[in-house]
């Protein structure tokens, strides 16, 4: 009976573990897109463009979901294959440079309009 109350108050309490997890939302680019040679980003699965938010993985073995630990090099959105809306890259301005997901906010940001860059916010 010891075990089974025991399973019991872990499967309650795992998914509450989850509550604050901050998880990169939108797509993985590294896994799902690419940028084809005229620079118009698209579904590898089918060729289809692409619209929503993105984001890079430093590495899928850095995640730690647990600890709410999720290293990327950039999330942007895209519309109809173009960069439009914003996008939040390291502070630093390094394309190899990460910071974590859940401080986006505070990363440098870039605002685009159909691919025309129009701001950066420090």
């Amino acid at each position: 009976m010891k075990q089974f109350s025991g399973l019991l108050f872990i499967a309650l309490l795992a998914p509450l573990l989850f509550l604050g997890c901050t998880k990169p939302k939108g797509v993985s680019f590294d896994e799902n897109l690419y940028s084809d040679d005229s620079g118009i980003v698209r579904w590898k699965k089918d060729g289809s463009i692409f619209s929503g938010e993105t984001f890079a993985l430093l590495c899928e073995e850095c995640t730690v979901p647990l600890l709410n630990h999720w290293p990327v090099h950039f999330v942007g959105n895209y519309k109809n294959g173009i960069p439009h809306g914003t996008f939040w890259i390291a502070k630093s301005g390094r394309q190899d440079d990460y910071f974590e997901y859940k401080k986006k906010h505070t990363q440098l940001q870039i605002q685009y309009q159909e691919g025309k860059h129009l701001l950066e916010t420090p």
